[in-house]
């Protein structure tokens, strides 16, 4: 099809939802439930916290070990599903060793991200183990030795790297992995960064946009439950407490109904359009680097 007569990514993606309601709302469902089942054993943890003092990583072990067994690998299936239901005349996945190479490609791509975001995730557990094992003061003395906006600056361009590591590697959840493997996976998720670059930062800022309602909605909710609880004062250390004694707050019935409601309005069906975006343009990424004769492009 002429480029100028194509439709965009977006209408692409309106099209899928619109055609295939009912799958897409299974895939998602499946999706939110895998990950509803990843949190149950921390949920475990704090119910019944007496019981498994013990044992006290044995839920969180458990629960990372789903995460990485279940939802990585199918993670990519749903992708794959998206992927047929992005547009017509699309295969149905079917066939190779899916699980086998869902997991492969899955621990890669999270690897190679994770790799990017080191400095954060090292800054991140340093503070979740300090919180338990170390005085206040040892604790925070890195944050006051280098003043709080330069320690704040820092821990937002680590998180940028882990973002970035996430994102160059998105089109490998689309991609049917099953009958590529990891290797022939990553190969063509580097040329469709060659090719498509700036469709693909594109649709990742068109993307960003689309978590504003949801990320409004949350901060409706939460900050003035962080302001209420917040100590009025200009030392850096008890304003840091305060978020810390925060964190272990329950929120009430009416706060926990508002994030549900912001959660299935706001943020789902966003999610799921930006998902189809995702399966439309790697779609589309596939189909060029198939003209341009890859052996390894993915149909």
């Amino acid at each position: 099809m002429d480029k100028k007569t194509r439709i965009t990514v977006g209408q692409a993606a309106w099209r899928g939802m619109k055609a295939h309601p009912g799958e897409i709302t299974l895939v998602a469902a499946e999706q939110v439930l895998l990950r509803l089942a990843v949190l149950c054993p921390l949920a475990a943890q704090a119910r019944w916290q007496e019981h498994l003092a013990a044992f006290p990583w044995a839920m969180p072990a458990l629960s990372l070990l789903l995460y990485v067994f279940l939802l990585i690998p199918l993670r990519f299936r749903a992708g794959e599903m998206l992927r047929y239901f992005s547009g017509p005349h699309q295969p149905r996945p079917q066939g190779g060793r899916p699980y086998r190479h869902w997991l492969q490609a899955g621990l890669a791509r999270y690897g190679r991200g994770l790799l990017w975001g080191l400095p954060f995730l090292l800054t991140a557990g340093y503070f979740v183990y300090g919180w338990s094992n170390l005085p206040f003061n040892v604790l925070w003395m890195p944050v006051l030795a280098l003043t709080l906006p330069v320690s704040a600056a820092l821990i937002v361009l680590f998180a940028l790297m882990l973002v970035f590591g996430w994102w160059r590697d998105l089109p490998a959840e689309y991609i049917p992995a099953r009958h590529l493997g990891a290797k022939k996976t990553f190969l063509f998720v580097r040329r469709a960064r060659k090719i498509g670059r700036r469709q693909l930062m594109k649709n990742a800022l068109i993307n960003l946009l689309l978590c504003l309602p949801a990320a409004a909605g949350f901060a409706a909710v939460l900050v003035p439950h962080v302001l209420q609880g917040l100590s009025a004062s200009s030392n850096v250390q008890l304003v840091i407490a305060s978020l810390l004694r925060l964190l272990r707050t329950p929120l009430t019935g009416v706060q926990r109904a508002n994030l549900l409601a912001v959660f299935a309005v706001l943020y789902l069906p966003l999610c799921l359009l930006r998902k189809m975006r995702n399966a439309v343009l790697t779609r589309r990424l596939t189909r060029e680097i198939s003209d341009l004769g890859d052996p390894h492009a993915a149909g």
